[in-house]
């Protein structure tokens, strides 16, 4: 497909929605980025986002670019801020431990076209390993000293995005203990802000307090992925 970046958009996956509140249905564009013309080979890690918002079949105005795609697509639609309009949600990273981004759109006002925005977090985020001002990514799923998990609470009126964590070494000191994190972040437009953060010490013998096998909230199906 050619959004008229000087290379093809490859593999790509569309979650159709109306992302920017005028009643018509929108598609989410999210593909990869082709190399030399072609979809062979297409660069590893480069994600595009864009949105057609026409019903053209073409994405319109602006993109999105992110690295670090591994057979990244467009996944799901969310009202995470309540405000009646849905956040795209993309899964960047398939894995055993897939991460989500969340992407707000929204019609410029100075000119015709699309803003694709990912929401950010508006202050240090340690537990979930971000800084202020990086984008937000989710995690869920587990895999070797490590379980993930996403939730949230008070949707569909005031919807809370809950991430946990948790980890502990694989083995020898300190295995029989793990860290547990809970982190909540309230979504306003393209800004996430941690409304509540917690850190507790279990043993490993004592089940977590989430399931990371099947986590789910705010109509989305996070894991395992659908």
């Amino acid at each position: 497909m050619d959004i008229g970046i000087g290379e093809p958009l490859c593999d790509v996956s569309r979650v159709v929605a109306d992302f920017t509140g005028d009643g018509r249905d929108d598609s989410a564009l999210v593909g990869m980025e082709g190399r030399n013309g072609r979809c062979i080979d297409a660069a590893k890690g480069t994600e595009i986002v864009a949105m057609d918002t026409t019903g053209d079949g073409l994405p319109d105005g602006g993109y999105f670019v992110n690295a670090g795609c591994l057979m990244c697509r467009a996944y799901a639609a969310a009202d995470l801020d309540a405000d009646g309009i849905p956040e795209l949600i993309v899964l960047h990273q398939n894995s055993a431990t897939p991460v989500y981004e969340l992407i707000d759109a929204f019609v410029r006002t100075t000119q015709e076209g699309t803003s694709l925005v990912p929401i950010m977090i508006g202050s240090d985020a340690p537990q979930m390993g971000l800084s202020a001002g990086q984008g937000v990514t989710l995690t869920a799923g587990g895999d070797e000293g490590s379980s993930f998990a996403i939730g949230c609470e008070g949707s569909p009126d005031s919807p809370i995005v809950v991430q946990w964590r948790s980890q502990h070494p694989v083995d020898g000191a300190g295995s029989d203990v793990r860290d547990v994190y809970e982190t909540k972040l309230s979504i306003t437009g393209t800004q996430a802000t941690v409304v509540d953060s917690q850190h507790t010490a279990q043993p490993t013998s004592v089940p977590l307090p989430f399931d990371s096998l099947d986590s789910s909230g705010c109509g989305v199906q996070w894991f395992p992925p659908e």
